[in-house]
C-alpha cells in the first residue's frame, strides 16, 4: 500500500492516495511547437460540453429499486471479493444502495465490509505531466469526494494548463478519472 504524501493524514475513508499514480498512468507531452497550431473544431466541441469534459455528466440514471435488492441478493451467495459481478455493482452504484443495505437478507460481517467499502467515499489525486526525456512539466495534487468535479491548481506548471476532472468508484479495486 502507497503511504500517504508527506502532510497528508491517512483517513480510513480514503478510497486511494494517488489515484492516478496507482493506475500507473503519466502523460507524455512533447515540448509546445514554436508556432500555435489551431485544432480543427469537432462536432463534439460545438455543444456545450464534448463528452470527454469532465463537467458532462458521468453516470446513467440511478438503478430500480427491484436492481438494488437483487444484486444484495446475489451478493449475500458470491464472496466478498472483486471476483464478485454484484459487489462490483453494488459498489459502482454505492450511493444509490447505502439506503437499502439495513434492510437486506445479509450476514452481519457481510454487511458491515459492504458499508465499509461504500464509505470509502473520498481520494487523493496526484497528477503530472512528463516529457519523453523524463521533464516534468507540470503537477497538481488534492483530494475529491468521489463523483464530485474538483480543480486543481497546478503546483508546477510551465505548460500554462489547468487540471478538472473527478474520480469515480467503478469496482473493489478500481477507479475511474477524467481530467
Amino acid at each position: 500500500m502507497l503511504a500517504p504524501p508527506s502532510g497528508v493524514q491517512s483517513e480510513s475513508r480514503l478510497l486511494s492516495v494517488c489515484a492516478l499514480a496507482v493506475l500507473g498512468l503519466s502523460a507524455v507531452v512533447p515540448p509546445p511547437p514554436a508556432t500555435a497550431v489551431e485544432a480543427p473544431q469537432t462536432a463534439a466541441q460545438d455543444t456545450e460540453h464534448c463528452s470527454a469534459c469532465s463537467a458532462h455528466p458521468h453516470r446513467e440514471a440511478a438503478p430500480s429499486r427491484e436492481d438494488v435488492l437483487v444484486q444484495l441478493a446475489t451478493f449475500a451467495r458470491e464472496p466478498m471479493t472483486a471476483d464478485s459481478p454484484a459487489l462490483e455493482w453494488l459498489l459502482y452504484h454505492g450511493d444509490h444502495v447505502r439506503e437499502f443495505i439495513a434492510g437486506a437478507d445479509l450476514d452481519p460481517a457481510r454487511r458491515e465490509f459492504l458499508e465499509g467499502e461504500i464509505a470509502r467515499d473520498r481520494a487523493d489525486i496526484e497528477l503530472r505531466i512528463v516529457t519523453r526525456d523524463g521533464t516534468v512539466r507540470a503537477t497538481a495534487s488534492g483530494s475529491t469526494r468521489l463523483g464530485e468535479k474538483v480543480h486543481l491548481m497546478p503546483e508546477h506548471n510551465d505548460l500554462g494548463i489547468d487540471f478538472g476532472g473527478s474520480v469515480l468508484r467503478v469496482g473493489l479495486h478500481h477507479l475511474w478519472s477524467r481530467f
